[in-house]
């Protein structure tokens, strides 16, 4: 008996069942009824199945063709592509909705690793050799941003996932994974940072035009403090002693030859003695004046060309990183705020490490501690209660790497739903203020590699700002 001539088990195990046999006739009819009967049932229960399979297969097919339509439709919109990589036979393989999708030319080929390296983009090249090593290594999931450089030289942007297949032996066979093009989205964020540049640059040119605006004005006071000794100068310049000292020398001279009976018998002369006293005294009151006066002036005129040359040779190291003490750029800031308005009973708590050093750049200290001395001040000016006007400056060491500089003042303070906005561009609550200048100094302290914060109780509580700088800006 051939093959295809051997009874099915199932009919074997029947015949055995009824105590029939192939080779011989049932002993009675009935027996041979059942099973056929039971032969028949499971022929049934077969086409049932088979008519039931077929269905799910035909259901299946076109759940299939839908989905396919669906992702493709999906990918096509998502600009998603799949790719796969073969180690093994180092052959490298695109979806056909690949090139569907990013309008490539079904004839670019991209048959091994090394053709497609020579489309990426020279400076992305390691980038995604990187990506992939990772995931052959560590056997995880990587993800890269590379370009590509199609042979019309028209550059793509792609988001790239690669995912590595590894065997039973632990090897890794295949990569897989999927591109997703970002040209649009790259574009956009290049273009957001160009005017997040631009923001910036105008929030610290802003920030420094306003300190300089503050200087000026500091200048300003200064010069009106200049007038005044000047004009009581001149006051008593008009004022002057010296014409009615001059007559009583003339009166001397005309009668000097009887100069001793001119002082004792003459009425006019009696009383030249006594006027010469008292005229001696006025004089030497109008010099205390002078000499007073002159070395406001003189104070006043030092202080300005302290300005001058502190803004002066900061400016020419701007940008420039160098060893100093941070404690000599506070003094150079107290200075320059010395005669800001209405600061005339504040009193500077300082509490220095003179011996510390950084390295930073001097030009943004400054800046960043003028603009807080000013505010300090601004804030003392408008407070009410009845607590004396104190600013305390510390400086200290913090973890050996770091430096603070903490401004803390007892005027209006900060209130708590203002905290988290008292940086953020064009935030103010002066009226006549631009929000500039406190951005500009958390802008300058991220530069220097540190950062500024603010801590406060509430209304009429103060406000301490901290400056945290590394001791060496890289």
């Amino acid at each position: 008996m051939n093959k295809k001539s051997e009874l099915h088990l199932s009919i074997e195990r029947n015949l055995k069942k009824y105590n029939l046999s192939l080779t011989s006739l049932p002993d009675n009819i009935e027996q041979w009824q059942n099973f056929v009967k039971v032969l028949n049932d499971n022929l049934f229960d077969i086409d049932q199945e088979l008519y039931l399979l077929e269905r799910s297969s035909d259901l299946a097919f076109k759940e299939t063709n839908e989905l396919s339509k669906n992702l493709k439709v999906a990918q096509r919109l998502a600009s998603i592509g799949r790719w796969s990589y073969d180690r093994r036979n180092d052959k490298f393989s695109l979806s056909s909705e690949f090139y569907t999708v990013f309008k490539i030319d079904q004839g670019l080929t991209v048959k091994n690793r090394k053709q497609v390296m020579q489309l990426i983009h020279v400076d992305d090249v390691n980038i995604l050799l990187s990506a992939l090593d990772a995931a052959y290594k560590k056997n995880i999931d990587t993800e890269c941003e590379v370009r590509l450089v199609l042979p019309n030289k028209k550059i793509i942007w792609f988001h790239i996932t690669s995912h590595p297949i590894f065997n039973d032996d632990g090897n890794c066979e295949e990569f897989t994974g999927v591109a997703m093009e970002i040209t649009n989205r790259k574009k956009a964020q290049e273009k957001i940072a160009q005017l997040n540049e631009k923001l910036v640059v105008s929030a610290r040119n802003a920030g420094m035009a306003e300190v300089a605006v503050g200087i000026l004005h500091n200048l300003g006071n200064i010069l009106n403090s200049v007038n005044v000794s000047i004009n009581v100068i001149k006051e008593n310049v008009d004022k002057s002693y010296i014409p009615k000292l001059i007559c009583v020398i003339d009166l001397i001279e005309k009668n000097i030859d009887t100069i001793g009976d001119y002082i004792t018998q003459d009425k006019k002369g009696k009383i030249i003695p006594e006027y010469l006293v008292s005229l001696a005294k006025a004089l030497n009151t109008q010099h205390d004046t002078f000499s007073k006066e002159f070395i406001n002036v003189e104070k006043h005129i030092r202080h300005i060309n302290n300005i001058v040359d502190s803004q002066q040779r900061l400016a020419k190291s701007s940008n420039v990183i160098s060893y100093f003490s941070p404690a000599e750029i506070i003094d150079d800031a107290l200075n320059i705020c010395q005669h800001q308005k209405g600061n005339k009973d504040i009193r500077y708590n300082k509490c220095f490490d003179r011996s510390l050093l950084i390295n930073s750049d001097k030009n943004k200290l400054l800046q960043v501690l003028v603009n807080l001395f000013r505010n300090a001040n601004e804030s003392m000016s408008k407070k009410n209660n009845y607590l004396k006007n104190e600013i305390k400056v510390i400086l200290k060491k913090e973890r050996k790497k770091y430096i603070k500089i903490l401004v803390k003042d007892n005027g209006v303070g900060i209130e708590k739903e203002n905290l988290s906005n008292i940086f953020s561009y064009g935030y103010t609550n002066k009226e006549n203020g631009h929000g500039f200048g406190l951005h500009s100094c958390a802008l300058f302290a991220k530069e220097m590699g540190g950062s500024l914060e603010v801590t406060s109780a509430g209304a009429d509580k103060g406000a301490t700002f901290t400056l945290t700088l590394p001791v060496n800006m890289e």
